[in-house]
């Protein structure tokens, strides 16, 4: 079993969060982010890192407010 840890560089997190402020932070979905973000090939977050990254985020936000 070979697990790939995606590594979220400043930029891969900026594209993530303009995704997530265009489409609202509570109706954002994975597919729908990863449709925004508009990355292909070698680094690219596949769903499961998003849906992570997401959870993560929501929380984070959440916890400013």
């Amino acid at each position: 079993l070979l697990i790939i840890i995606q590594v979220w560089t400043p930029e891969l997190h900026h594209s993530f969060e303009e995704a997530v402020s265009a489409l609202g932070l509570d109706e954002a979905k994975p597919s729908s982010i990863l449709s925004k973000m508009n990355c292909e090939g070698d680094g690219a977050p596949q769903m499961m890192n998003i849906k992570s990254h997401l959870q993560k985020y929501r929380v984070a936000k959440r916890a400013l407010e």
